[in-house]
């Protein structure tokens, strides 16, 4: 059986070497298998953003659950929904 969380991890490595849009299959595939998004949004949108994607960026922050106060996240949704 696939785990979900073997695909968040693919995606992240890919994302590592560069590889993005083999870095979203992943992901999509981790979020398909069961994976929360709040999960797997963090990643996509690091992977739009050095896609040069900012829409999608901008989308995947804003759907991701709203941050703590103070976090480096929180940050981010505050910067790209500003």
């Amino acid at each position: 059986m696939k785990k979900p969380a073997t695909f968040v991890f693919l995606g992240r490595l890919c994302l590592a070497l560069g590889k993005y849009e083999l870095a979203l299959s992943h992901l999509a595939q981790a979020t398909d298998l069961g994976m929360a998004r709040r999960h797997v949004l963090p990643y996509k949108a690091e992977v739009a953003f050095c896609m040069n994607k900012f829409d999608d960026c901008k989308r995947y922050l804003k759907e991701l659950p709203e941050q703590p106060k103070g976090s480096e996240l929180r940050h981010l949704q505050e910067y790209w929904n500003a």
